[in-house]
This record gives C-alpha cells, sequence and structure tokens, in this order.
C-alpha cells in the first residue's frame, strides 16, 4: 500500500510538524479499512488471527476448505500418467500426485485459526482500531466440523486404478524430500499419503496454544467450545467410531494411533497449560477403559493387535514412563511454495 511508503520515506517541509503528519498518515490507513496481521503471528499451527493466513483462497475459510476438497476429490478420481510428461518413468507419477493429493494442506491452517481465534490489530493508544474480538461459538464449531471432514477415511483412499499405476522407481529416480514416506520397501506406500495429511490436520487441532485459549474462552463465555469438544470429536472420528476393513480400516487406525500419541505428548508435555494435559491424561484413561472392554472374538485380527498396542503404549505411559518410547510423527513432503509465501489478509 502506498501509505506505507509514505509513513517510511515520505519527507516533509520544514514548517510541518513531521509527528503529525506520519499520525495523520496512519489515521488515513486505518480509517481505509486496511488491515495487518504479521507474519509471525501467520505461520505458526497454532496462530490466532483468522485474518491472517499464507497462500489461503476465498472470502469464507470453511467454505473454500469445502471446494478444495471438492477440486482434489475430482482430481483424484481423474489422475492417472496423463499427469506426467510422455516418456518420463511411470513411478514419477507420485511427484505429481503429492500437491493434488495435499491440496487442502494451507486451507486446513486457515479454517483452524477460527478454533480459539481471535480477531485484533496492533492497537496504539487513541488510534481508535477495534478491540478484539473472539470468533462466535457457531463458526468455530462449523471449523471443527470441517477440519474432521478431512479425516474421512473412504476421502483419503486413493482410486485402486491409480495406485496399480506407480511402479518402483527406476534407477536415477531416487526420493527426495517432497515424496511421501513409505514403510513398503520399494514398492508406493498406497497409505502414506494419508498418514500425511492426517498429521496436517492433527498438527492444528491439537496445538497447544489453542487447545489453552479454548478453554480460555469457554471459561469466560461457556457458549464457545472447550478444547473438551476437540477430544471428544476426534475420538469419535477414531476410536469410537464404526470399525472399517481393507484399506479404509488401516487409514482409521492410522488417525487413531497418531491422535492417541500425540495425546501421550500432550499429557506429558512441560510446556502444555496443566488444563489440556489433564484433559488429554483423563481421555487416554477413558480409552483405556473402552478398550479393556473389547473382546477378541468380536473384531478381525488387524483391529485386535491394534488394541493391543495401544493399550501397551498406555501401560507404559502409566506405569514405566522411562520405557515409553516418544512416537515420530509422520513427515509432510514441503511444497516448493513453502519458502517463498508472504502474509495475506482473507477478505
Amino acid at each position: 500500500d502506498k501509505r506505507t511508503v509514505l509513513y517510511a520515506y515520505q519527507d516533509f517541509p520544514a514548517e510541518l510538524d513531521e509527528a503529525a503528519q506520519r499520525r495523520k498518515i496512519l489515521d488515513e490507513t486505518i480509517a481505509s479499512g486496511l488491515l495487518y496481521v504479521a507474519d509471525a503471528d501467520s505461520r505458526d499451527a497454532g496462530a490466532a488471527n483468522p485474518l491472517g493466513n499464507l497462500w489461503d483462497n476465498g472470502s469464507d475459510a470453511i467454505e473454500e476448505l469445502q471446494h478444495l476438497l471438492k477440486v482434489r476429490d475430482f482430481a483424484l478420481d481423474n489422475f492417472s500418467e496423463r499427469n506426467i510428461r510422455p516418456g518420463q518413468p511411470l513411478a514419477t507419477i507420485e511427484e505429481a500426485l503429492v500437491p493434488i493429493y495435499l491440496l487442502h494442506r494451507f486451507q486446513v491452517q486457515a479454517v483452524a485459526k477460527l478454533i480459539g481465534g481471535q480477531y485484533f490489530n496492533y492497537a496504539m493508544r487513541g488510534d481508535g482500531q477495534a478491540a478484539p474480538r473472539t470468533v462466535g461459538a457457531q463458526k468455530q464449531q462449523a471449523a471443527i466440523d470441517a477440519l474432521l471432514h478431512t479425516l474421512d477415511p473412504e476421502r483419503l483412499t486413493l482410486p485402486q486404478a491409480l495406485l496399480d499405476s506407480i511402479p518402483p522407481r527406476p534407477p536415477g529416480f531416487a526420493l527426495d524430500r517432497e515424496s511421501f514416506e513409505r514403510n513398503t520397501g520399494v514398492i508406493f506406500d498406497p497409505v502414506a499419503p494419508a498418514a500425511s495429511a492426517i498429521s496436517l490436520t492433527l498438527d492444528v487441532l491439537l496445538n497447544k496454544q489453542r487447545a489453552a485459549r479454548m478453554n480460555i474462552f469457554h471459561a469466560m463465555d461457556p457458549s464457545l467450545p472447550g478444547f473438551e469438544t476437540i477430544l471428544q470429536a476426534l475420538g469419535k472420528a477414531s476410536w469410537y467410531g464404526k470399525r472399517q476393513d481393507a484399506v479404509v480400516g488401516v487409514i482409521q487406525r492410522l488417525t487413531a494411533g497418531q491422535y492417541l500419541d500425540r495425546l501421550i505428548a500432550l499429557a506429558n508435555s512441560p510446556d502444555a497449560e496443566s488444563q489440556v494435559s489433564a484433559q488429554a491424561l483423563l481421555f487416554i484413561r477413558s480409552l483405556d477403559q473402552f478398550l479393556g472392554g473389547q473382546k477378541r472374538g468380536k473384531m478381525d485380527g488387524d483391529w485386535y493387535a491394534f488394541y493391543t498396542q495401544a493399550r501397551h503404549k498406555i501401560d507404559l505411559m502409566m506405569n514405566h514412563p522411562s520405557q515409553l518410547k516418544p512416537a515420530g510423527k509422520p513427515q509432510v513432503p514441503p511444497t516448493h511454495w513453502e519458502t517463498c509465501g508472504t502474509t495475506v489478509r482473507m477478505q
């Protein structure tokens, strides 16, 4: 904006009061409705101001996330060798797949800022800017619901025809940091993309600063959702949801497993606010009771093994914490844009 340039570089005649003239520039900028959110208040997963986002689009963050998910679904349903140049190894379909599969990654962060969010300005005494304003309860709940949709196991499952078209990588075309991780050796891992997408959503929903804000805002206004709302919603979307089978079941277990690992980290975190840690611990204890009531004959072997492992982790946390190894998070492939973005304002 030209006013920024004027404020920083304008020279004033000697007969004018420079401080007063610069004050006038600021007043005109505020009156114009121009808003500013610093980069430092936009990048972090726990950032609070919904108006400061990187690479987001649309006038409404939630509507744009829903739109991007539809675009993503359509693109994945039609993804094929046509997405790479003729003569390229078919294995390089993966390079084209990463940005499409994670098309919603930055919009997830934009929507999350509505949860435990607050609109604010960098106000100065006497400048007349509006006081901070917490995001309303209805908008926060809509944001939570929208982010839960990004964890839908069926949405995160890649089309079988696409998976069948990706062969092992030939010599000279090694995986790099912009590739999905894999646990399957040279074979493309069909659920590794889902692990990355799940991690992106849990990063923002279980952020400890956001959790603490939610609890404080809820204490001041009980109509606003507290962190317990997110804990219960994620539980229903993973551990307490209907058990799925096949690849969809694998992805459901990925969500549940990452969720438990992050809850354990929150419960043990010296940096998390005490109420946040207490809520995480309570959920873990309730989950342990649920798992203890599950019978082997009522589920397939994969789910029973998963439940057994979860109970083992919880037992180590409660009774042998020194033996519990911190769980690592999936490495989400970066995009080349992430080193050159700027802060923008949602209109």
